[in-house]
């Protein structure tokens, strides 16, 4: 593809404007690739700062993709669905601060949902335009950074997170749990898009080595939710290589259940005693009754919920709807520790079908790219879709939403990979005939967006 920047080359006799143009043009490639890099080791021991990589990187493709574009009859470089899924989103987080018990903080949010979420989903239109010398240039950055930041996660765990204790300037014993587990959550969203790039180049053996060594790693840490993420992550991989057809509609049935039947989920949960079990971890124990809380304050406002940031506002003290609990215990929730809850609690019925619609389209847009980034998105989505079940998070955090779109920006550069699939054939005695079969690298088929 050439609709984006100038040949690097620069011939005699080209005009000043060209020639500035290819050093701003070099400049912004470079810009693409150190953040690209930058990604991983950013997650490893600052993961709270993913959204500076995220917009500076949407920032950046965004202008690229308007002021270098050569090609003006292919229009602007947009992605037409994430903007419509963007945009019907804060339609309703908008619509929900009429109702909201918490105004300024609905309001907050609401600004940075659009501020984070829309130059997002305007990169996704440029990333899947751009040259494949530089798409290919990024996917080595990006694997590059993903196995540095790796490596710093190991060095943390092993060495008790001296990084992060001297990034933030804390004394012995002041880290807190959650702080390190959101470095180990954000690199889980991470593994799949890389596993498909690394066996998109050929390396078999370090794509089994990647999910394998992440996943025994954080056996050794106190992160349930990474370590949920990871292994189903690796199943459903694996299915989607072995049954390519079978494993969207499995991940989507899964998708659709979980997302219409939370509520009656919850109320089993509470019902089946597991609350009192003692062979279960107190805090799965305890999530139980927050999710049964959450279901009976939903089954109130079932259909349009209680609003934006209702959460955060309502949600009382932990010992308050415990019975494992002291009842004095100083910890409160802000959020059900649910994806599918919290869309419920705050946006009712209505808001729950959106992001069933949302979902089942990013679905059936990864089972449209060509095999290798198809299957390593729907591992992603079914990783992310575990942890944000289970999650100890709020989905509104600003540096979970913007690791999840770097998840999405690596399996958009597996999806515009020019490597070529090169598939065994008989020969037809013709060596011109054989090469015209084969895939052009620098031009191949465009990938669906």
């Amino acid at each position: 593809m050439h609709s984006m920047l100038p040949d690097d080359t620069v011939k005699p006799g080209l005009s000043i404007l060209r020639r500035i143009r290819q050093v701003l043009a070099g400049c912004w490639q470079l810009i693409l690739m150190l953040g690209f890099f930058a990604i991983g080791p950013v997650i490893s021991f600052v993961g709270l700062q993913s959204p500076i990589v995220t917009l500076a990187l949407s920032v950046f493709l965004i202008l690229g993709g308007l002021c270098l574009q050569t090609d003006r009859r292919l229009g602007l470089p947009i992605a037409p669905l994430a903007l419509a899924v963007v945009a019907l989103f804060l339609l309703v987080a908008g619509a929900s601060l009429y109702w909201t018990p918490d105004m300024d903080a609905a309001e907050r949010q609401l600004i940075q949902f659009a501020y984070t979420l829309l130059p997002i989903a305007c990169a996704i239109g440029v990333l899947m335009r751009l040259p494949d010398r530089l798409v290919r240039r990024l996917e080595w950055a990006f694997i590059a950074g993903i196995l540095i930041g790796m490596t710093i996660l190991v060095f943390e765990v092993k060495e008790g997170q001296p990084l992060h204790y001297w990034v933030q300037g804390l004394k012995p014993g002041e880290l807190s749990i959650n702080t390190f587990n959101r470095a180990l959550v954000g690199m889980a969203m991470l593994v799949f898009p890389t596993v498909g790039l690394v066996l998109a180049r050929g390396q078999n053996n370090l794509a089994i080595v990647i999910p394998v060594g992440y996943g025994a790693l954080l056996t050794q840490t106190e992160s349930q939710t990474a370590l949920l993420g990871v292994a189903v992550g690796a199943i459903v991989y694996v299915l989607a290589v072995r049954l390519p057809k079978f494993t969207p509609w499995m991940v989507g049935g899964i998708f659709v259940a979980l997302s219409i039947g939370a509520v009656p989920v919850a109320f089993a949960f509470d019902a089946s005693g597991l609350v009192h079990a003692d062979w279960l971890m107190l805090s799965a124990r305890h999530r139980i009754e927050v999710w049964h809380f959450a279901a009976e304050k939903i089954m109130a406002a079932p259909w349009l919920g209680y609003g934006l940031e209702s959460a955060q506002a309502t949600f009382p003290k932990a010992g308050e709807i415990s019975s494992i609990l002291p009842h004095d215990i100083n910890m409160v929730h802000r959020h059900p520790h649910n994806l599918f809850l919290q869309i419920w609690y705050e946006f009712g019925a209505f808001g729950a079908a959106v992001v069933m619609i949302a979902g089942l389209a990013m679905l059936w847009r990864l089972s449209k790219l060509a095999p290798r980034a198809g299957q390593a998105g729907i591992a992603t989505f079914s990783a992310c879709l575990a942890m944000v079940a289970v999650t100890s998070f709020s989905i509104w955090h600003t540096w979970f939403m913007c690791t999840l779109a770097l998840a999405l920006f690596s399996v958009l550069l597996l999806a515009r990979d020019p490597l070529p699939v090169v598939k065994p054939s008989v020969s037809t005695g013709s060596n011109a005939d054989d090469k015209a079969k084969q895939p052009d690298p620098e031009n191949p088929e465009p990938a669906g967006v």
